[in-house]
């Protein structure tokens, strides 16, 4: 099978399964940089989230914004009953310690799979998110 008709077909099998949900999932995108990449792969996430029913939420902050006033998001967005899973995309400017970020977010909501005890939890084998581009790697090598 080729790719783009494989990635087709889980979309729509993942759409099948989110149409029969009372609540949608809610996936937030946090981008505090203006890199091109970043602005292509964000587009990307949106898109794939509105064609298989996911509610997408970007919050794109100032690059200015101050370590305090993220983390203050960062701490809303982990005790969102509304949100399932976020993102703080990279790169992040200079006067934000990404280690600090990936520490702050709730492991039960990183989607990206960074936080050590996501980490962790993959490697036992526990429920955890698992990283999007890897993951999505082997599932093709697979097929």
């Amino acid at each position: 099978m080729e790719i783009k008709q494989y990635v087709e077909t889980q979309k729509a099998q993942l759409k099948e399964a989110i149409s029969g949900l009372l609540i949608k999932p809610r996936l937030v995108i946090v981008q505090m940089n203006d890199d091109p990449a970043s602005n292509a792969y964000v587009k990307g996430k949106l898109k794939d989230c509105d064609e298989v029913g996911i509610i997408s939420e970007l919050i794109k902050l100032p690059l200015d914004t101050s370590e305090e006033d993220l983390f203050k998001l960062l701490d809303e967005l982990n005790s969102r009953d509304d949100v399932n899973g976020y993102i703080v995309q990279m790169p992040l400017p200079k006067h934000i310690d990404e280690e600090k970020v990936i520490m702050a977010i709730s492991p039960e909501k990183d989607v990206d799979g960074f936080h050590p005890i996501s980490v962790g939890n993959m490697m036992i084998g526990k429920k955890s998110y698992l990283p999007c581009t890897p993951h999505g790697v082997l599932v093709l090598l697979k097929t």
